[in-house]
């Protein structure tokens, strides 16, 4: 009986050692096409709601808002099409990152600039605005917010508040964009960028704390609500907009009467107008009477906003949009 039973259970295993391998691939098939499932409703559910919000802006700025909500997806720029001299010129000049974070000695070796930045931010635009109007050797990198690259630790080593932009030159990092601007037009004084004269250099700072601490925030507080409304569907705050016009009206006046007359801020074109290109954009986009009643910072913005090197800023912080100056 015995024997009998142990040749049974010779025959039986492996039978039963074929049904658990059958099983098992059974079951990973199964997995994957969960798992393909679940891709293919998530995609049907992001496409209609792009989709939707692309009907519900009506300028290019979308491309922008769809690129910061899918940022994972592209860690590498694409930077022009390569259809003029200067498309190449300009992809020599910002070589797509390989990596996060490079190392001090590559970036000492190479003598580019690094800066690290984020889509959709007017201080990371305004640094990148400063970076092409001085013609500067650069190297963009992306940082990916809803992954968290700004929190982690090699980035707090250079930007311990995990903010944007960062620049670093060799063994120099800094960060706040107007002290980014100040670096490069003294790192740059055959831009002109920033006067000589004691007189005129205290005038241009003063337009530029002007900007940080009256004009920028009275406009953040109209076109911010407006933004995060768009891109995640928070209520909009009409006391938000209400303060931010009451400041407006109170500090956009006193730039209005400073640009009568003038080209720009000061004697000439400074890190001054760089500092206001993002804000005046904003409000461009985002509020409804755009710079009425203010003619002379509405004509100021049109020629500021029209320079070559904002084109260029824009396109790497704005996806998708496209000016004529380019």
């Amino acid at each position: 009986v015995r024997g009998q039973n142990a040749v049974k259970a010779r025959q039986v295993m492996p039978r039963r050692r074929d049904e658990r391998r059958e099983l098992a691939e059974k079951l990973d098939g199964l997995e994957h096409e969960v798992r393909a499932s679940a891709s293919r409703t998530a995609q049907s559910v992001r496409e209609p709601a792009v989709g939707a919000l692309r009907e519900t802006l009506k300028f290019q700025q979308v491309e922008a808002l769809k690129a910061l909500a899918t940022s994972s997806n592209a860690k590498v720029l694409t930077l022009g099409d390569g259809k003029n001299r200067s498309d190449a010129r300009r992809r020599s000049r910002h070589r797509p990152a390989p990596g996060f974070l490079t190392t001090a000695a590559a970036r000492t070796n190479r003598g580019r600039m690094d800066l690290y930045f984020v889509k959709v931010s007017g201080n990371s635009l305004r640094a990148l605005f400063g970076l092409e109007e001085v013609g500067a050797p650069y190297t963009p990198h992306l940082l990916d917010l809803t992954s968290g690259e700004n929190t982690r630790p090699d980035y707090l080593a250079i930007n311990p508040m995990g903010k944007v932009p960062t620049l670093v030159d060799g063994d120099l990092t800094l960060w706040e964009s107007n002290a980014i601007l100040f670096y490069l037009a003294e790192k740059f004084p055959e831009r002109r960028l920033f006067p000589s004269d004691t007189r005129a250099r205290a005038d241009v700072l003063r337009w530029i704390f002007f900007n940080t601490a009256h004009f920028s925030p009275g406009a953040a507080k109209i076109f911010f609500p407006k933004v995060q409304h768009l891109l995640f569907g928070r209520p909009l705050d009409p006391r938000s907009i209400e303060d931010g016009e009451k400041e407006l009206a109170r500090f956009a006046p006193v730039l209005d009467a400073h640009l009568a007359g003038r080209e720009w801020i000061s004697s000439e074109f400074s890190i001054a107008d760089i500092s206001y290109g993002p804000t005046l954009s904003n409000l461009k986009r985002f509020r409804d009477q755009a710079f009425a009643p203010w003619r002379n910072i509405e004509a100021y913005a049109s020629r500021l906003l029209s320079r070559p090197a904002w084109a260029r800023a824009s396109e790497l912080s704005l996806p998708g949009q496209r000016s004529a100056a380019r």
